[in-house]
Formats: C-alpha cells, structure tokens, sequence
C-alpha cells in the first residue's frame, strides 16, 4: 500500500457506501459507466490494493453485462432482456463483494474510499419517505426459470427489488430488478423448487417495506 492520504477523525465512522444502498438499481445509462469506473479505479489503486480474485469477477461479470446489452440492443426480444437482466444482478453482487471488501479495508478514509470511484452514504435521508409495502401483487410465468410480477405504482422515480428465499425467508437473495413501473421479473429459479418471495420499492429514502408472498412454485 502506497503512502495515504490524511485519515479523518479517528472517532468518525465512514458511512455505509453508497454504492450499496442504491448502485444495484442504476438504470442502464448509469449502470455500464459505474461498472467502467471502478475497475478503472481500482486496477493499480495507489491507496489499496484489491485482491486479484475479487478484480478477475467483477472484470469477467462486467463483460458479460455489457455482452448481453449488446446482444439485447441488437435483438430486444424477451429473451435477452432477460438475459440483460440477469447479467445486471450477478454483475451488481460482484462489485458489491468489491464495494464491501474497500469499505471494511479503506481505514476509515474517505479519500481511499472515493478513490476506487465509490460514494459515501449520506447519513441522513429526511427528504424522502420510506415507501409502504407494495400492493395488488400478481405474478405469471415468463421464459424458463423466470416469473414476471406486477404490482401497483408507487410513482415515477421508484424502482422495485425482488428477492426470493428457499428456506421459508431465513435467508434472502436478490432475483430481479424492476425496468418498468410495475413489472418486476425474478430470473434464474430453479424449476420445480418452491420458492417464497418479497418485493420492496426503493426511493431516496432507503428500501420500502417488502409484501411477502406464500410458497410459489417455479414452474416445472
């Protein structure tokens, strides 16, 4: 590690990185610079070095995000959407595993931490309100693998996460990101399992409440 920069006050506590609060919701004009931007910060970093592991995925996961955008650009049939989409949430939990490791790493600098292109958060968000849980939530199934939610708008500017858990909601994992409004596409189930899932929106103000679903089934 190279010589740092002045530390912030030892009893500051650098907030949770903001890239993580919001970045696996970036539309897509936002979403393929992000991803550019920190590997392009972080190769050759001169405060921190990030394991090469982490930096191989996150290189490897953002090729195939901008692979599958490009094969959706040139063909935007469901299928590539989809596939756009799925290519979309491993690339996030990739550089979210790099957003993480820089965070519990960077010595409470900020000046480490910005320099691999990530935010701090802020630590107040009074301006907006936490969004209630959605409502009339139905579902269908989509391509194989995949079921297509809906719910009712919150508004313009709110986006919705889908997650879904195997073990009754013990543990939670990130299936889909909302591109439209209403519709909420969870990829890459597993046919035949019995899944529960959750939907929240997201706004200014943080992760709304979550609707639960009973056991749902993916399709067989």
């Amino acid at each position: 590690m190279g010589s740092k920069t002045a530390a912030v006050a030892a009893t500051t506590t650098i907030a949770t990185l903001q890239v993580l609060l919001d970045f696996k919701t970036y539309v897509e004009k936002k979403f393929g610079p992000f991803l550019s931007k920190v590997l392009l910060c972080a190769k050759d970093n001169p405060y921190l070095k990030a394991p090469t592991e982490i930096l191989e995925d996150c290189t490897a996961r953002a090729d195939d995000y901008f692979k599958a955008r490009t094969n959706r650009d040139a063909n935007p049939s469901p299928a590539n959407t989809q596939f756009l989409e799925a290519a979309h949430i491993k690339a996030a939990d990739s550089f979210e595993v790099l957003a993480k490791w820089v965070q519990d790493n960077c010595g409470n600098d900020l000046a480490v931490l910005l320099s691999f292109g990530f935010k701090a958060a802020k630590t107040s968000r009074t301006a907006a309100t936490q969004l209630s849980a959605p409502t009339n939530v139905e579902y269908s199934y989509g391509m194989p693998g995949t079921i297509v939610f809906k719910c009712k708008a919150f508004g313009r500017g709110v986006q919705y996460i889908v997650e879904c858990s195997l073990d009754g909601g013990l543990t939670w994992t990130m299936c889909g990101v909302s591109t439209k409004s209403r519709s909420i596409i969870a990829s890459g189930l597993v046919r035949g399992k019995e899944y529960v899932f959750r939907i929240y929106g997201v706004n200014e103000a943080g992760n709304g409440k979550p609707w639960t679903s009973a056991a749902i089934i993916s399709a067989v």
